[in-house]
């Protein structure tokens, strides 16, 4: 029987493009709090109905991370994740 592989972890650093929507921030922190994490670090931008927000969160597993970008992807509002995980 084969033995399941762990989960690589590193620095996963988010990049949200999005409406400039007044909840959307805290949604998206909401997804990172039920994972029992503060980000290590994060910022959003807004230039004028348009919003960029940055997210790095060190030291998590790479299908976390792959999980929390989908779950940001799906948000209304939102119309471009990337997600790079070093």
């Amino acid at each position: 029987m084969a033995t399941p592989t762990a989960q690589r972890r590193g620095t996963a650093a988010f990049t949200v493009a999005a409406s400039a929507d007044p909840q959307l921030l805290c949604r998206m922190l909401g997804f990172i709090a039920r994972l029992g994490r503060v980000p290590d670090g994060a910022e959003a931008v807004r230039r004028g109905d348009d919003m960029r927000v940055s997210i790095r969160l060190d030291d998590i597993e790479t299908g976390h991370a792959e999980l929390l970008a989908e779950n940001i992807r799906a948000m209304i509002h939102v119309a471009a994740v990337r997600l790079v995980v070093c």
